[in-house]
């Protein structure tokens, strides 16, 4: 497995409106991996309800502008978004965690956009935080290819981009 083998993932559950938290889950999850914002006030503390307090998600789900806000409200300046599956597993490789904008309609899971963090990957998944598919925490690539690129997706513009941020000063 190439990437973060192991990572605090936050999931909807655990703070704010279990519904369209998924945005939140993912700022914490990587603000908490770098140690930053209100992870770095409160270590070892779940910092979900503050982040999800501090950057609420609106009825409709937090947009790629304010995940990339948010991030860097939480200290994480560097880096941006990549592009295609090299740019994502480079990121990987260098164990850097990537948040992703996945549509899940085209799996047949409903009209749901999910934020998740691809933190790992090897031949035939992506591992993935705040994700509990039929494999478990982790997506086929095949999947995963179809979710983060599909018609949605690319309207948002997000579409086999990820967003791949660091401390920096």
């Amino acid at each position: 497995v190439h990437g973060v083998s192991q990572i605090v993932a936050y999931g909807n559950s655990d703070g704010g409106n279990p519904r369209t938290s998924c945005g939140p889950a993912a700022i914490a999850t990587v603000a908490t991996h770098w140690g930053t914002g209100f992870a770095a006030d409160h270590p070892g503390e779940n910092c979900m309800p503050a982040v999800a307090e501090r950057h609420p998600a609106p009825f409709y789900g937090t947009t790629p502008e304010a995940i990339t806000k948010a991030l860097r409200h939480q200290g994480l300046r560097g880096g941006g978004w990549v592009t295609g599956e090299a740019g994502l597993r480079r990121a990987l490789d260098a164990e850097l965690p990537a948040v992703v904008l996945l549509d899940l309609s085209p799996l047949g899971k409903g009209l749901l956009m999910h934020w998740v963090v691809a933190h790992a990957y090897d031949a035939t998944y992506v591992y993935l935080t705040n994700w509990n598919g039929e494999d478990g925490p982790r997506m086929t690539w095949e999947d995963f290819r179809t979710a983060s690129n599909s018609f949605l997706t690319r309207r948002l513009n997000t579409g086999d981009r990820y967003l791949v941020t660091w401390p920096q000063s």
